[in-house]
């Protein structure tokens, strides 16, 4: 995945950091960054859509975007940051699958 968006089709250099705290982006860098984000939710899908719903995918996506954006290269952390929130959603979800069965054999038991 990282690769791909490595030599991908989102130029980051059209986003530099502003230098103040909040730092706007103009009307093209956001929309290279919905581009990048698109591009991400896609390879994550296409990678780990068996262990997430869309619409838990499209949340961690959103997350890492959220924390991105807070970097002064948000295009830059954007790809690691959600296959790392991704990953961690997908063991929540096994951790999260074993309890309930492990509670439903505990039922059956009773």
């Amino acid at each position: 995945m990282k690769n791909e968006l490595n030599h991908g089709r989102v130029n980051s250099e059209a986003c530099a950091p502003a230098t103040s705290g909040l730092r706007p982006f103009s009307a093209a860098c956001l929309a290279k960054l919905q581009e990048l984000k698109e591009v991400v939710t896609g390879n994550l899908a296409a990678e780990y859509g068996a262990l997430l719903n869309a619409r838990q995918l499209q949340q961690v996506v959103n997350e890492a975007d959220a924390l991105a954006a807070f970097t002064p290269f948000p295009a830059l952390f954007l790809p690691t940051l959600a296959e790392e929130k991704v990953l961690a959603a997908a063991a929540w979800n096994k951790k999260q699958q074993s309890l309930f069965a492990k509670n439903d054999i505990i039922a059956l038991a009773a």
